[in-house]
Order: C-alpha cells, then structure tokens, then sequence
C-alpha cells in the first residue's frame, strides 16, 4: 500500500515515491467506476494542493482504482441538473472539475494511467 505520509480520503489515494519525485494520484471510488462528483472533484482539489506544497515533485502519475479509470459524468447525476439555472449549473460543474483543472496546471508533467 501507500507509505506514511500520504494522503487518503473516501475517494482519492495520494503518495510520494520520495527517491524518484513521482507521485501517484488514483481516483479510489471502484465501486461507482471513479465516477464524476462533486465530493471527487473536492477530494482531487485538496490532493491537488498537497502536491503545490511538496518540495522535490518531478511528476504526478493519475490512475483509477478497479476495472474502470473512470465513465466520466453520472447520467443520473446529469439529469438532476439539466433543469438548473446556468449560474447554478455553472457552479456545480465547478465544484466537479476545479480539481482537475488545477491537476493540469502543476509545473509538472501529468500522465493518466
């Protein structure tokens, strides 16, 4: 598993290889195939802002648990903001993708796997 020091929560897995500067972000919720939420976009933003802190960080490695990377947006979820107001639809996509746009911008390389 992961060693002392990295960081866990109900939906993302972050560690530090320390002797190569290569981090491992894995997108941990197999059982909704790493599904697109809210509450993974928070947990990917504040492993995002781990990563800004940490000193000798050459590379981030994004991976998914299970058989699926990710499907991406939730259908169902989808449906439940089709009716919403473009400021609200706005902010909820916001909540899901923030993390992933600050992903892509770290000063250094990001590599799905």
């Amino acid at each position: 598993g992961p060693p002392d020091g990295s960081v866990r929560d109900d939906l993302v897995r972050l560690w530090l290889d320390e002797e190569t500067g290569v981090a491992q972000l894995e997108l941990h919720d197999p059982a909704h195939f790493n599904t697109f939420s809210p509450g993974l976009g928070a947990s990917v933003l504040k492993a995002v802002r781990h990563l800004r802190g940490l000193s000798g960080l050459r590379a981030v490695v994004l991976s998914g648990a299970g058989r699926h990377f990710s499907v991406g947006g939730n259908p169902h979820q989808l449906r439940t903001v089709a009716d919403l107001s473009l400021p609200a639809l706005a902010f909820v996509l916001r909540q899901v993708y923030r993390g992933f746009l600050e992903l892509s911008s770290l000063p250094v390389p990001v590599v799905a796997a």
